[in-house]
């Protein structure tokens, strides 16, 4: 199965949730925001949302400025 990831093609071995795959990816998931195909996944849904071949995942992460 193939995913994009930030602008990178993913393949992976098995169907995953986006909880999976952001522990999979070493994502720390304190102050990010993730959209799949362009819609906002809230942080709840993560654990309940599977990821399917050719899904748009993108990651943003909060930083500090000034």
């Amino acid at each position: 199965m193939e995913v994009m990831f930030n602008d990178q093609n993913i393949f992976l071995d098995q169907p995953l949730t986006l909880y999976q795959f952001i522990k999979k990816m070493n994502i720390d998931s304190i102050g990010i925001a993730i959209a799949i195909n362009k819609s906002i996944c809230t942080k709840d849904q993560w654990d309940k949302t599977l990821l399917h071949h050719g899904d748009d995942i993108l990651v943003i992460k909060a930083t500090q400025g000034g």
